[in-house]
């Protein structure tokens, strides 16, 4: 059987209550059984729980702080429809 594929969308990694539940689910989760992989909005705020995340699953950086625009919607929507297409599960922290 194939693996559950589980996607996190989080704005940012500076530490907040949002980084904390995304560190505290994919610690816990069979990982033997769920691909996980975090996509963080901003681009890498090297904290403790981003670190530690990053040993345990893929982050990827969108890189798309600030003012949002044409370009930044359009990479993360080509993300989101590549990642739907073959994600079951999708989940949105501190946006």
């Amino acid at each position: 059987m194939d693996k559950l594929r589980l996607t996190m969308f989080i704005g940012m990694f500076s530490v907040g209550g949002g980084q904390q539940m995304v560190y505290e689910l994919i610690r816990k989760l069979d990982r033997s059984k769920i691909d996980i992989e975090v996509i963080c909005y901003e681009g890498r705020a090297d904290t403790r729980i981003e670190s530690e995340i990053e040993q345990i699953c893929t982050v990827r950086y969108l890189d798309a702080k600030g003012k949002v625009t044409i370009e930044k919607i359009k990479k993360v929507s080509i993300l989101l429809i590549k990642l739907f297409y073959r994600c079951l599960i999708v989940t949105f922290f501190s946006f």
